[in-house]
Formats: structure tokens, sequence, C-alpha cells
């Protein structure tokens, strides 16, 4: 895509990321949210409008609603008998079990109350605010900019519309089903109708496994280098990298399991080896 804009002259990219904590938010935490103040025939009739608009089927609902109290280890076998997988997280890391259990993450998580479970949140405003502190995209903006002479910018991160939007109770966010509701409101004059119906998710790099397959030789020439790296093989379950390099997917790249295994664990561990190997001097 970067190459493309240059080549047509442009200079300015628009986006919308931060949208999804504010403007677009989609409001999900309602659920949770109203089971715990006691607002139950509310819920209902939310869940209801939820799966009639046919945006949610009841097991979403359920999980939506009660995911937040549920022990990890039923989060885990619930997930795995409904997926086919755990979400664990050698499920979607690569990280060396040993290392795993040196570092003790999962009670340094705890402290940070980051759930490795990924489970859903109980509180949206929390929610939100914990999304807006984990990201800063200001060094990978200057790099695009600095690298292709492309600035991008996002609107939705105007300070003024995120406090405001941060502001509003959540119950404007989903309402009779409607997820992102208040977006739907402020922008029915300014945009077409089928955009503001659309019900589609968007993939970003959908291309994103023809690229890592056309790079698949120099993957595993930079396990070789990896594997002879003692950081990194420390670091990383490289005998785990080096088996999902050699039973290469022909077809399935859009099921989760898949994409757990190559788009988060395989690249993941990729570029942490690879920074490892260049801080140890040994590139």
């Amino acid at each position: 895509m970067v190459n493309a804009m240059r080549k047509r002259n442009l200079r300015i990219s628009l986006g919308g990321e931060l949208g999804n904590m504010g403007l677009s938010y989609s409001g999900m935490q309602l659920l949770p949210e109203l089971l715990r103040s006691g607002r139950w025939l509310h819920l209902w009739r939310e869940a209801r409008a939820l799966v009639a608009s046919r945006r949610m089927r009841w097991r979403g609902v359920l999980v939506n609603t009660f995911g937040p109290w549920c022990p990890s280890t039923l989060w885990v076998w619930l997930h795995k008998i409904a997926n086919g997988f755990a979400l664990e997280v050698h499920d979607y890391t690569a990280i060396h079990p040993c290392r795993l259990a040196e570092l003790d993450l999962f009670a340094r998580a705890s402290a940070l109350k980051f759930d490795l479970f990924y489970r859903p949140w109980k509180d949206g405003f929390a929610m939100r605010m914990w999304g807006l502190h984990s990201m800063d995209p200001g060094n990978s903006r200057k790099a695009g900019l600095a690298g292709w002479q492309i600035d991008h910018r996002d609107p939705t991160a105007d300070v003024r519309l995120l406090e405001f939007c941060l502001a509003v109770p959540t119950d404007q966010f989903l309402q009779n089903g409607l997820p992102r509701a208040l977006a739907h409101r402020a922008l029915a004059d300014r945009l077409p109708k089928q955009v503001l119906e659309e019900r589609r998710r968007g993939l970003q790099a959908a291309d994103w496994h023809e690229h890592l397959t056309a790079a698949r030789v120099q993957i595993g020439e930079e396990l070789d280098r990896l594997e002879s790296n003692q950081a990194a093989a420390r670091a990383l379950d490289l005998p785990r990298l080096r088996k999902l390099v050699e039973d290469w997917p022909s077809s399935g790249w859009e099921q989760d399991k898949v994409i757990m295994g190559y788009r988060y664990a395989l690249l993941r561990g990729i570029a942490a080896g690879h920074f490892l190997r260049r801080v140890a001097g040994s590139n």
C-alpha cells in the first residue's frame, strides 16, 4: 500500500484506529455492567435484541455477560471445546515454557491486571482506558513519515473527541441490540447507509500469509541463526517454530488455530528473536 501511495504521490493517509476506544466503541461491556448492577430486565432486552438482529448468538451473549467472572481453567476448557484450541499463552506466543516459568508471567500479569486468557472485560470505561494507555503509535508514525514520506493521521484520536466519548454512558453505545449506536446516530447524515449498516469485519493485512509464504526460506534461515544465539534460544520455543515452518499449510489461513500459530506465534517469535540477535551483536 505504501508503495502504491508513493507512486500516486499521496503523502497523507487517514485512519481510525482509536475509534474503537471512542466514537466507534461497540458498547458490549454493557452486558456485564447490567448484570453486575442488577438491571437484569434491561440486560434481557439487550440480549434478546442482539440475537434477534443476528448480530450475536446466545452463546456469544452468555460469553460476553458471564465471561469476565469465568475461572481461567474453565475459560480455557470452554474455549477449546468451542473453537478447537485453548487460547493459552503457548497458543499465541513463541515464548519458551521454561522461560515463561522463570519470569512468573502469570503473577506479573495479574499484578498489572492484564488477563493472559483474554476474557471479556466487565467495565467498558476501564477497558478503553487500558487500551489507550497500552499503545503509543508515535514511533511507527514517525518511522513511516521518515522512511516513506507518508503522514498517517487518525481523526478519532482527537483528545476532545476521546474525552467526550469516555464521558458518555455505556448504554449509549449499545442500544436495542445495535452496537456502536453512538457512531450510528452521529454519522447518520454523513455516511452512506451501506457504510453505516455494514456488518462484515475488515481484516488488517489480509494478505499476510502470502507475504509470509514468500519469505518461508528466509524464515528458516533466521531460525538457523537464532538457534546459535543464546538469548534467543533461551527465550523462544525454537523447536516449535521450526515445526511450524516444516508443517506449512497449503490452505486454511483464515482458521483461528492457523492464525494463532503463524500470524501470532511465528511472526512475533521471529521478530523478538531478530531483535535479541541484533542486541547481542550476533548480526
